[in-house]
């Protein structure tokens, strides 16, 4: 066994400091001086005086305290700590390969010292701190939160803990923070402004942080998306601290897009949406192609569009006719984009569906319409699609030749095959990469997909593609709708 520094036994003066919670005054810690036998015992003296809540306390006897090794290779922290009960408590931290977090300190204690620990070597005692320099909390303890249900929300812990391990596998969605253990506690942490928070999710399971959800009054959190975001599970997310919101900063399991660094790359912009009672373009020559029954459909103008998701939208709206195999779709004629030469693509579409229908919404090597066929036969294609009976809603990726990659996005995207299907569609590319990532939104249950980025099975630098929206209803002679709001395309230049 090995140690670090010298025996260190030393004293201080009686110091009263006028803060609510302090230590006061302060005995002697001694290192045990036979090396080897005792050299990891540390004795404490009578004569430590401490206030809590506005009670004094002290020991009344002296306190040998053992730090044992920590297993080879691995790192530890130990505390001693001041309590009510007029005593001395050590509280032992986790053992980690990387980074010791220091154990988080229990309501009505005070921090007194520290040990670092790495393997058999046992670093001498931290000195203790008087008065109003305890005030200074440790935001470097990890809380172990065993939150479940729906709508779950986090209490801040009166230490000022800066991180929240989340442990329950029947945590099913959460929404925010609330002040309940440190509103009118003495001593109490109060979270300072833009304070960083950082969530770990190791409950096993994937689950939802809600955005914006305050009904419970909690403080919600403000998402970079501004939607509910699927919470992988072993992955963690750095949010900044207001009494009005939680905002996120950082998330470690993607890069989300930023648009406006596309714009800052002198992107050329391509937007087509519905206004009043036509389309309106940014970039587009023409309105696309519309193939189906076109009709114009306001916002709000039936039942089915005054609630939400619909409360919003104007509609365009292309039907196909009640004969099998027939087609409805918006085709913007331009291929003015290639996998490499970087873009971005998005659309807010909703689809009516019957059992054998199939649609298609992304970007093609074609201008012309997709026929009578299942989205999985088509070459050089990126997007969203299903294919006649497809259970859940589809990622769809292919090169020039054979059958396209299909990546099901499972439950959370099940395709409703008698009523209404809305999607804000993602697809986009970094320029010089030959990687595409894609992200949908679900709209009926506010539920986002991670970013799926694909590396393979990709059109070409050389194939130029168009968008397209497109439904058709395969076997089914029945009449099925296709709902557009509004698409964007930025192509770096």
């Amino acid at each position: 066994m090995s140690i670090s520094g010298t025996n260190n036994p030393f004293s201080c003066s009686p110091v009263l400091v006028g803060n609510n919670n302090a230590i006061l005054e302060l005995g002697t810690i001694t290192r045990g001086v036979e090396i080897g036998v005792d050299d990891n015992k540390f004795i404490f003296s009578i004569g430590f005086k401490w206030r809590i809540n506005s009670l004094t306390y002290q020991n009344s006897i002296a306190y040998d305290l053992e730090i044992l090794p920590a297993t080879t290779g691995f790192k530890r922290i130990d505390v001693a700590i001041l309590n009510t009960n007029n005593q001395i408590e050590l509280m032992a931290g986790l053992e980690s390969e990387t980074i010791a977090l220091q154990p988080t300190i229990p309501i009505n204690s005070i921090l007194l010292t520290t040990w670092n620990i790495d393997g058999d070597t046992i670093d001498n005692n931290t000195d203790p701190l008087l008065g109003e320099v305890y005030i200074k909390k440790i935001f470097s303890n990890s809380y172990a939160y065993p939150a479940t249900g729906t709508n779950a929300v986090l209490e801040l812990r009166p230490d000022g803990s800066s991180y929240y391990t989340l442990t329950n596998s029947s945590l099913v969605s959460l929404s925010g923070f609330k002040k309940t253990l440190i509103t009118g506690v003495s001593g109490s942490e109060e979270p300072y402004n833009n304070k960083e928070i950082t969530i770990f999710n190791k409950t096993g399971v994937a689950f939802t942080i809600n955005n914006l959800e305050d009904s419970v009054g909690n403080i919600p959190f403000f998402l970079k998306e501004g939607v509910d975001l699927v919470f992988p599970t072993n992955e963690n997310i750095t949010f900044l601290y207001s009494d009005s919101g939680i905002t996120e900063k950082f998330r470690s399991w993607a890069s989300n897009v930023d648009i406006e660094s596309l714009f800052k790359a002198k992107g050329d912009l391509y937007m087509c949406q519905v206004t009043g009672s036509s389309f309106s373009n940014i970039g587009y020559p023409l309105n696309p192609s519309t193939i189906g029954t076109p009709a114009y459909l306001t916002a709000n103008l039936s039942a089915d569009y005054d609630t939400s998701p619909y409360a919003t939208w104007n509609l365009r709206r292309s039907i196909c006719a009640n004969v099998a195999g027939n087609t409805a779709s918006f085709v913007w004629p331009w291929k003015n984009v290639s996998v490499g030469l970087g873009f971005y693509v998005s659309a807010k579409v909703n689809v009516n569906l019957s059992p054998n229908g199939r649609f298609f919404f992304g970007l093609t090597d074609s201008t012309s319409s997709i026929g009578n066929v299942n989205p999985s036969t088509l070459t050089n294609v990126l997007g969203f699609s299903i294919d006649s009976l497809d259970s859940n809603l589809q990622i769809i990726n292919n090169d020039s030749t054979g059958t396209a990659t299909k990546t099901d996005l499972g439950p959370d995207f099940l395709i409703n095959s008698t009523d209404d299907n809305p999607y804000i569609i993602e697809v986009w590319n970094k320029k010089n990469s030959n990687n595409c990532s894609f992200r949908v939104l679900n709209l009926l249950n506010n539920v986002t997909s991670s970013i799926i980025t694909k590396t393979e099975d990709l059109p070409a630098v050389t194939d130029g593609l168009a968008f397209q929206l497109w439904l058709n209803n395969g076997l089914d002679a029945s009449f099925l709708t296709l709902h557009f709001s509004n698409h964007t395309l930025i192509r770096l230049s």
